[in-house]
């Protein structure tokens, strides 16, 4: 039993020394990189600030906050209008306002055919305000970010956070309000 337990601490102290030997290898094989600051000079921008002071941000969120609401009346009034032209359709029926089975038909192909038409309506109206909101946000983002390099590189500054991306910036400044002035 003995023997054993020599065996093994033996193998393990070996493996450990096998191990270090490798590190110490693999540390040795490592070059340093010649462009690596030896100090980053960092800073963060707060982006809810940010887009709650840039006048631009805010001219596009109420623009926004406007396409969706004609968006929402539309889908409404649509709505109103098939509603109403059912309610046509129901009591047409129960006043024996149809003479015919195809006059019947005919209306219901039409109540149909304003359900799809309106349903691609909507679809057109949707699509043309996400491709209208992509292009606002993407402006609106290409301006951050070119104010936000352009501040930087004239500061020395290595690295912008967005505080929303970070857990902990104690020390590091917020220069938010400085783009907030340039922008």
């Amino acid at each position: 039993m003995k023997i054993t337990r020599v065996i093994n601490v033996a193998a393990l102290m070996l493996g450990v020394l096998l191990l270090c030997q490798c590190t110490k290898e693999e540390k040795s094989a490592v070059q340093p990189q010649a462009n690596v600051p030896a100090t980053v000079k960092m800073a963060y921008i707060d982006s809810d600030s940010l887009a709650a002071k840039y006048n631009f941000a805010k001219d596009i969120f109420e623009a926004n906050q406007r396409a969706q609401n004609k968006l929402e009346n539309v889908r409404q009034q649509k709505a109103a209008e098939l509603q109403r032209f059912q309610s046509e359709i129901e009591q047409k029926g129960r006043n024996n306002g149809y003479l015919t089975e195809e006059s019947y038909k005919a209306d219901m192909q039409k109540y149909q055919q304003m359900g799809y038409d309106a349903e691609r309506h909507m679809n057109d109206l949707q699509n043309k305000f996400v491709n209208e909101n992509n292009l606002s946000l993407k402006q609106l983002n290409d301006s951050i970010d070119k104010c936000i390099s352009e501040y930087a590189k004239k500061n020395g500054i290595s690295v912008v956070l967005d505080k929303k991306a970070t857990y902990y910036v104690n020390g590091i400044p917020n220069i938010t309000n400085d783009i907030v002035k340039i922008l």
